[in-house]
């Protein structure tokens, strides 16, 4: 039990960072503009990953959560054990845009592949 306790808190962490990333403000930008008589104005703001985006950036968000619930479905040491191998690909992966805010949801799964699981009925000694 004390096993499924991690593996599900690797999925919520999973999910509370894909949905950080849609809708927080993580990309800047700005534009400047010179006219003709030699001024310029320059104007700057932040934007989610949807807005900049679309909808298509919910399917890559989707992967990490679907790796993490792997484990949450199949309650086996081999399925937490593959799934923080592939939570820890995925960041690596993308870790050039959005991948390191995964490292610690790849970190947990890794704990998580090491907790014991404990049959109901038996003493934890």
């Amino acid at each position: 039990m004390a096993g499924q306790r991690w593996r599900v808190a690797v999925l919520c962490l999973a999910a509370a960072t894909s949905v950080v990333l849609a809708v927080a403000p993580v990309l800047s930008w700005s534009s400047c503009e010179t006219s003709a008589g030699g001024t310029s104005a320059c104007t700057s703001g932040v934007r989610s990953l949807l807005d900049a985006e679309g909808g298509g950036v919910l399917v890559v968000l989707a992967v990490p959560v679907l790796l993490a619930a792997v484990p949450v479905a199949m309650r086996t040491r081999r399925a937490s054990a593959a799934a923080a191998a592939g939570l820890t690909v995925a960041a690596l992966l993308g870790a050039a845009s959005i991948g390191l805010a995964y490292v610690p949801t790849a970190v947990l799964a890794w704990v998580a592949a090491r907790a014991p699981s404990v049959a109901r009925g038996q003493c934890v000694r």
